[in-house]
């Protein structure tokens, strides 16, 4: 009993470690893109910036930042889902390479202000699976942008979707650090 007991007070610390950390980690991320507004926001009130060209990119900037920020949140609530048994998948016959063409479109925006090039290669026609599509381009789209992130301006990430033994193999690649 007593090594049981032993054993679930380490197990209880070690969740406990992993709650700490995951705090942590959703802090740095929420952190930046509000630090990030905030800067923008407060660039444009003082006036310091005023050309119509330098003001729009301080708009886009700040697009940019409260859709990561909204998509930080939808993962948060996602994963409150999963603790609650309330997460659904919406299987249905879906177009892998769809999937695959709209993540890319969706990241080479923020690519190019990195100064990073997104390559794409599909096959020409469909690939269908069962799946659910956001899902799908959710998972892409977070790898994306984890390769755009940590590529050097001037690099490239390439997506390379394939048809291989009875399914699909997908690539993402960089050569940033890491």
């Amino acid at each position: 009993l007593a090594e049981r007991l032993a054993a679930a007070g380490e197990q209880r610390e070690a969740l406990d470690r992993l709650k700490q950390d995951f705090v942590a980690n959703v802090s740095h991320e929420l952190r930046t893109p509000v630090a990030v507004l905030r800067g923008s926001l407060e660039v444009l009130q003082d006036g310091t910036v005023s050309q119509g060209e330098e003001v729009a990119a301080y708009y886009a900037q700040m697009l940019a930042e409260s859709r990561h920020l909204e998509r930080l949140v939808n993962d948060l609530l996602d994963l409150s889902r999963l603790q609650d048994g309330q997460f659904r998948l919406e299987t249905e016959e879906t177009d892998l390479c769809a999937v695959v063409r709209d993540a890319a479109r969706a990241i080479r925006q923020s690519a190019r202000g990195n100064g990073v090039e997104v390559s794409l290669r599909c096959p020409g026609e469909e690939c269908l699976l069962t799946g659910d599509y956001g899902r799908l381009r959710q998972m892409l789209l977070v790898l994306l942008d984890n390769a755009v992130k940590f590529s050097h301006p001037g690099g490239t990430v390439g997506l390379t979707l394939a048809r291989e033994a009875g399914g699909f193999v997908l690539e993402v690649t960089d050569h940033g650090r890491g």
